[in-house]
């Protein structure tokens, strides 16, 4: 059931691409006066547009004009004319199949690549979450319904996310078409339900005593679990977004150039609307070890020198959904009393914190010396 709904989803997702993307399906001439990247117009277009501003001269001009002969500068301008058509058409450069000023050579195969990539992965996520439980934590137990409701809820955000990864690889953009009413969504769906969270906004592992008692969960929390959705769901929007905002502003700093884009800021605000902060936070960690992959493997798949960032924010999204209970509940024996727990970590404020500043410090550590690496001349690397 969930692969043909994934290809149906799939295809929905396809059309959402082409639609959102009008200008790069349009002849040369056409979207060289409606591009909204480049606004430039083609010199075709331009010469036809003149064409046409002839045609409507009045008779008596034209007439006059042909029995005059012809002049200097309409020779001048034939000859331009023979010269561009014996001329061979220039090659498009990267920046302009970068900007959309030509339709990028793999479009087809991407489309074909969304329908069953979409098919594949609605029913990888289906079975995960039914039949492997991979987001099942001791502490989050959704009722019956719900818990089917998740897994609806969920495949909505894959979709968004297939459609924002087919624009971002098609025309480097991700729209706000996609993100804002996707955040909305996901805001919306989690105060309604009250019960579609992975994980609670606020939980405390460092409580638990093991036979004896659980974790600690605030009392607001159980007592009102629609208000609890709509937080959990809030704070996670708020934290991708500031987040990534955060990411972006240090490596524009430390690169002197930007390295994300603002439609990253938005698709992060829309998946913690759908996930919470703690999620967020691992999908961030992840999006840069996707990157070496989409590195090694991004040029040979896609005859592109770079790819944009938002596809690796993707792949981290999908990764953490798939695995979010091993992560949750992983833990590393530290030869003390107890071993380091992921979920204790998030419990407690202050390591928290100590780890973000270490987490970004280091971020910015690496990023001086990408910065200082690629100061050195391109035959001595």
């Amino acid at each position: 059931m969930a692969f043909p709904a994934g290809l149906a989803a799939g295809s929905l997702c396809a059309l959402w691409i082409r639609q959102l993307t009008p200008e790069i399906h349009q002849p040369s001439g056409e979207r060289g006066l409606s591009s909204k990247t480049s606004g430039r117009i083609d010199t075709a277009s331009a010469f036809n547009v003149s064409g046409q501003a002839a045609e409507t001269e009045e008779p008596e001009t034209a007439l006059a004009a042909e029995a005059a002969g012809p002049s200097a500068d309409r020779q001048a301008a034939d000859t331009q004319l023979v010269e561009s058509q014996e001329r061979p058409a220039a090659q498009p450069s990267a920046a302009e199949e970068r900007t959309g000023d030509v339709p990028p050579r793999s479009s087809r195969a991407l489309m074909a690549t969304v329908m069953l990539g979409s098919a594949c992965l609605f029913s990888l996520l289906a079975v995960a979450l039914l039949d492997y439980g991979c987001q099942q934590t001791p502490a989050v137990r959704p009722a019956e319904f719900w818990r089917t409701g998740r897994v609806v809820y969920q495949l909505l955000l894959l979709a968004l996310l297939i459609t924002a990864t087919g624009t971002d690889l098609r025309d480097y953009v991700i729209p706000d078409e996609i993100t804002l009413p996707g955040t909305f969504i996901g805001l919306t769906g989690a105060f309604v339900a009250g019960d579609l969270q992975i994980i609670h906004l606020w939980i405390d592992w460092n409580a638990e005593i093991p036979g004896l008692q659980g974790p600690w969960i605030p009392e607001w929390i159980v007592q009102h679990p629609h208000l609890h959705g709509l937080a959990w769901s809030l704070c996670g929007a708020l934290a991708g977004a500031g987040l990534t905002w955060l990411l972006r502003f240090l490596s524009r700093l430390l690169l002197g150039q930007e390295s994300m884009g603002f439609g990253d800021v938005t698709l992060m605000a829309m998946v913690g609307s759908f996930v919470g902060w703690q999620p967020v936070v691992v999908i961030l960690l992840l999006a840069p070890l996707c990157g070496l992959v989409f590195a090694l493997l991004g040029p040979l798949l896609s005859g592109r020198p770079y790819l944009p960032y938002g596809p690796y924010l993707a792949s981290a999204t999908v990764l953490t959904l798939l695995s979010w209970r091993w992560i949750w509940m992983f833990e590393l024996p530290t030869g003390g009393r107890e071993p380091f727990a992921v979920r204790r970590l998030f419990g407690d404020p202050l390591l928290l914190g100590g780890t973000a500043v270490a987490a970004a410090t280091a971020l910015c550590v690496l990023l001086g010396l990408w910065r200082l690496y690629r100061l050195i001349p391109a035959g001595n690397r």
